[in-house]
């Protein structure tokens, strides 16, 4: 049994460079995407993706808000479905706050492409495999004391949580892995 889903699902999550995400047709089949991993996310509850407006995936979503999204660790063979929905934002303020550097090779226009939105996916439940085991977990509600822990274990000695309560994600290079740091001068 997860001791602490947060922190055993989040850390997964954050090693993942795919995200697989979840719709339904008309027809109420499933419609699975892969995704570049969400550009930021509050806790395990909720992910900010980006696509385009003109996008199946987003006529989907507006039709049914129902969605899924999975993450899997192929190397140790584990992973995390979440169930929860999806709502389309076309909101200049979260358009801007989720664009990264690069972005204009997708949307020409920028920010403000009208072919440019973001989704938030806001988790209810999921189940986590591993171990050939798999158990279902309620998602915690994101709280600024819960961003407050989480950056404490991970922020060392120092005791300072950041000033933002939302733990934001950027692309990361091949396999999922950020760069190392520049080795120092000798």
């Amino acid at each position: 049994m997860m001791r602490d889903p947060q922190k055993t699902v989040g850390n997964l999550i954050d090693r993942q460079g795919t995200a697989y995400l979840g719709s339904t047709d008309g027809e109420c089949f499933p419609n699975i995407k892969a995704m570049l991993p969400p550009r930021e996310r509050e806790g395990i509850r909720t992910f900010y993706f980006t696509t385009n407006t003109s996008s199946l995936r987003v006529k989907q979503y507006r039709e049914n808000p129902k969605a899924c999204v999975y993450f899997c660790d192929k190397r140790f063979f584990r992973g995390v479905m979440l169930r929860g929905t999806v709502e389309v934002l076309e909101d200049e303020a979260i358009k801007e706050r989720v664009w990264r550097a690069g972005d204009e090779r997708y949307y020409a226009a920028g920010p403000n492409d009208p072919d440019y939105c973001v989704l938030r996916f806001t988790a209810l439940d999921g189940r986590y495999y591993s171990d050939f085991h798999s158990e279902n977990f309620t998602v915690p509600v994101y709280t600024e004391r819960m961003n407050e822990r989480i950056h404490a274990r991970t922020a060392g000695n120092s005791g300072t949580p950041p000033a933002s309560s939302v733990r934001r994600q950027r692309h990361r290079g091949k396999h999922g892995r950020r760069a190392a740091p520049p080795a120092a001068p000798r």
